[in-house]
């Protein structure tokens, strides 16, 4: 008896979440992503600090402006630890992001072809088929399973024959936009995510030099 009781909590734990869906798109949400070519840390050259700042309104559809800071490294040798975010620049990446969070879909807009593409797409099953951002390139979802984030939570993530993954609430493995690239010997690597000043997932964040005295006034 103690068994089936065990066995219809877990059940009722695990539908209970499959209804649940945590969107991507959230104010304070903070992605500090490495660049580089190889797959140690001192073959990173720079990076950048993404978020999301302000709106702009395409064809009555509202997306989120991303922008992003310079991560910079403090040491003579500038492909090798300790980074710091540039605090005294920002600018617009140029990425135009939305998400319908009835279908579980983020989009992303395509300036070259005037139209939003899909991103993400968050109710995949294994087997499913996803457009990359190669022209002409399907991944396929291997699986699809659950993680732990560092403070408890339970998160979709969505593994892809191409060898990346990406996760609900949290983005690609790698980037906020980048999770289907591939065999272009360059990567984007998610070194942290933060929200409200705390990391939901990653390593530890780096910190920031410099002020901005545009986000000061904002």
């Amino acid at each position: 008896m103690k068994k089936l009781f065990t066995l219809i909590i877990l059940l009722t734990s695990t539908a209970s979440f499959a209804q649940n869906y945590y969107p991507l798109i959230r104010p304070n949400l903070v992605w500090q992503i490495l660049h580089g070519n190889g797959a140690y840390i001192c073959d990173k050259k720079d990076g950048h600090q993404y978020f999301f700042q302000g709106d702009s309104i395409i064809s009555g559809f509202t997306y989120q402006k991303i922008y992003f800071n310079p991560i910079i490294s403090l040491i003579v040798n500038p492909y090798c630890p300790p980074f710091a975010v540039d605090g005294s620049s920002t600018a617009f990446y140029g990425g135009l992001m939305k998400e319908d969070t009835i279908s579980r879909k983020v989009f992303i807009y395509n300036y070259s072809i005037n139209s939003e593409e899909l991103l993400y797409d968050f109710n995949l099953v294994t087997g499913d088929t996803l457009n990359s951002n190669l022209p002409e390139v399907l991944v396929i979802v291997d699986s699809v399973g659950l993680i732990s984030l560092p403070n408890g939570g339970l998160r979709k993530i969505f593994y892809l024959d191409s060898g990346e993954n990406y996760i609900e609430s949290i983005g690609g493995s790698q980037g906020i936009q980048f999770q289907l690239y591939q065999g272009l010997g360059f990567w984007e690597i998610p070194i942290c995510i933060s929200e409200n000043n705390i990391p939901i997932w990653g390593g530890q964040c780096f910190g920031t030099v410099g002020i901005n005295e545009n986000l000061l006034k904002n």
